[in-house]
C-alpha cells in the first residue's frame, strides 16, 4: 500500500492524483489546533495506527504510546490536511527509554506534491524532528527523507522537553526546546513547495523492543488559511495511507543508511 504512492505504473498517475485530490475537498480555512488530551484521544481529530503489539492510549491526561514487536511502533496522526505553512509542537516524556536501544520519537510529517515530476505520483516523503536513542548515544534528531536522506543530529541527555516543526514557503524547519526558547535542530531550505500536502503525525518507532515506553502532551498546530477538514472517515483512511504512511517506509530504511548500527 505504501509503494503505491511512491511508484505507481504511470498508468495509474492520473486516478491516484484524483483520489487524493479527492480526499481534499472541502473548504479551506484558518485555525489553531491545540490538545492537552485531558478529555482522551478525540476521534474526530485523531486517528491511531500501531504495528504488531505496539500500543496508543490516553493515560495521566496525556498519550502514551508503547513499542510492540515490529520496527514501524505505533503513530497518532492528526485528521487534517495541510497546504501551505503550518507551525506545530507537542511536549515529549521518555518514560522508559533503555540506552542504545535504536528507540526514536518524532514529531513529522508524511508529504506528497502531485505537482512534482520526478516520481509517478510527485515528490513523496517524511520530514520531522525528534528524540532518539543510538549506538552513539542520545540525541535530538531531524530527517528529511525522500529520494535520499537528509539526517542531523545534536547530542542531548533530555528526558522530557517540547519539539516543533514549522513551514515558511519551502523551507521546513524543526527544533528542540532549550528551556528558555526554540533551538534549531536543523533547517532543510527548499524541502517543499506550495503544493505539498502534509498529514501531521506523532510516531514511536524503530525498534522490536517491546516495554519502551514514550508520552506526548499540549500539542498544538497553527495553519493560517490553509488547514482542509477532514473529508469523510473511508476517505481520510486512503489519505492516510497514501501520504501518511510513507514516513514509515522511508524512515524504515534510515538505520542502515546512516550506519547507526
Amino acid at each position: 500500500m505504501m509503494s503505491f504512492l511512491l511508484s505507481p505504473p504511470n498508468s495509474t498517475r492520473l486516478a491516484a492524483a484524483a483520489i487524493v485530490c479527492g480526499c481534499l475537498s472541502g473548504v479551506a480555512h484558518a485555525g489553531t489546533y491545540t490538545d492537552n488530551f485531558n478529555s482522551g484521544i478525540n476521534g474526530s481529530m485523531w486517528t491511531i495506527q500501531t504495528d504488531g503489539s505496539a500500543t496508543v492510549a490516553a493515560a495521566n491526561n496525556r498519550v502514551e504510546m508503547t513499542l510492540g514487536n515490529t520496527i514501524n511502533g505505533a503513530r497518532l496522526v492528526l485528521n487534517t490536511a495541510i497546504f501551505g505553512n503550518f507551525d506545530a509542537s507537542v511536549d515529549y516524556t521518555l518514560l522508559n527509554w533503555p540506552a542504545q536501544s535504536e528507540a526514536g520519537i518524532s514529531l513529522g510529517t508524511g508529504f506528497v506534491d502531485l505537482l512534482a515530476s520526478d516520481l509517478p505520483l510527485g515528490l513523496s516523503g517524511y520530514v520531522g524532528g525528534g528524540r532518539l536513542s543510538y549506538s552513539g548515544g542520545e540525541a535530538y534528531s531531524s530527517d528529511l527523507v525522500t529520494s535520499g536522506h537528509q539526517v542531523y543530529l545534536s547530542p542531548t541527555s533530555d528526558m522530557s522537553g517540547k519539539l516543533r516543526i514549522t513551514k515558511v514557503g519551502g523551507d521546513v524547519g524543526v527544533y528542540d526546546w532549550n528551556g528558555a526558547d526554540w533551538s534549531p535542530i536543523h533547517l532543510y531550505p527548499n524541502a517543499q513547495r506550495d503544493s505539498t500536502i502534509n498529514v501531521i503525525e506523532l510516531a514511536l518507532f524503530r525498534v522490536p523492543l517491546p516495554g519502551v515506553k514514550v508520552a506526548f502532551d499540549n500539542f498544538s498546530i497553527t495553519a493560517p488559511a490553509t488547514a482542509l477538514p477532514a473529508p469523510e472517515p473511508e476517505t481520510w483512511a486512503m489519505l492516510v495511507v497514501g501520504i501518511g504512511l510513507v514516513g514509515l517506509r522511508l524512515r524504515g530504511r534510515e538505520k542502515s543508511r546512516r550506519g547507526l548500527a
